[in-house]
């Protein structure tokens, strides 16, 4: 019994030390956040992020749309009384709104209402 005991730990280190070594330095599979910006791709973009809007104040011309970029890890919404309101947005989901008349207009989260900005309309 012991010359079987014997083989069967000399067989499981032999196992064990052939065995693959596998990292155990953590890897970053976090999503990189795109940097903010005004003017992309000749839009006016906000991004949500972080439980708030970047930028904080927006000024665009009268004609141009704002798009707002959700990139936060909580759902959001845009909201202007009287003006628009957003669907719920999940990561990665954009709302946009034309704004056609000159004017200064606060918008703010609905679901997080201490977030807030705003678009100057020149």
């Amino acid at each position: 019994m012991k010359k079987l005991l014997s083989i069967f730990f000399v067989s499981m280190f032999v196992f064990v030390g052939c065995a693959q070594k596998t990292s155990t330095t953590p890897t970053d599979t976090s999503e990189k956040q795109p940097e903010v910006s005004q003017k992309s791709a000749g839009s006016n973009v906000v991004m949500i992020a972080d439980f708030s809007f970047a930028p904080k104040t927006i000024t665009v011309n009268s004609g141009d749309t704002v798009v707002w970029r959700h990139w936060d890890v909580a759902a959001h919404d845009v909201v202007s009384p009287g003006l628009f309101k957003s669907p719920i947005l999940e990561r990665g989901k954009v709302f946009s709104f034309k704004f056609e008349k000159a004017g200064t207009y606060e918008y703010y989260c609905g679901i997080h209402p201490s977030m807030r900005g705003v678009v100057v309309v020149k």
